[in-house]
């Protein structure tokens, strides 16, 4: 999903969790914080590794777990900042999802079984509705933020 997308998702989740908005919105980009740099300085060819991994995000809710056992002052945060996180990887599922039944034609990928898997070992192939346009925009991604616009939009003082 493209960063516009994220910021939707994030403003919703934080909404409906009745978190703070930013943690959840430095969840929603951690992901591609780190595997964005990661692809650009040529340390993986793919722009989901790392960060995209269940297992980073486990790691990421065992510290969480800890933080709360020791009642650390910013326990709730951290939990906004992993309800964020994986946020984004359910929206990056879901939208993979989309984009190969409307463009791309793999509906799925083993992104996320990183260190043990990569995108090039298993995908999912499904027909195409369009023609292949790798910059496209989702119609999920465009259902969220519409969305996100009517919570606005609502949510605005009278």
């Amino acid at each position: 999903m493209n960063p516009a997308g994220h910021l939707a998702v994030g403003y919703l989740v934080a909404r409906a969790d009745r978190a703070s908005l930013r943690p959840v919105w430095v969840g929603m980009f951690l992901p591609d914080l780190i595997d964005k740099p990661l692809l650009l300085v040529g340390y993986t060819p793919y722009g989901r590794s790392i960060g995209h991994s269940l297992f980073f995000w486990c790691v990421m809710a065992v510290l969480w777990m800890v933080a709360y056992a020791w009642r650390f002052t910013r326990a709730r945060t951290f939990a906004a900042l992993l309800v964020g996180g994986l946020s984004h990887l359910a929206v990056d599922l879901a939208d993979d999802a989309v984009m190969g039944l409307e463009r791309s034609g793999y509906a799925f990928s083993a992104w996320m079984g990183w260190p043990w898997t990569n995108p090039d070992m298993w995908s999912v192939r499904v027909p195409k509705l369009f023609a292949p346009d790798s910059a496209a925009t989702t119609s999920l991604e465009l259902l969220v933020l519409l969305a996100c616009a009517i919570v606005l939009v609502r949510a605005r003082p009278q």
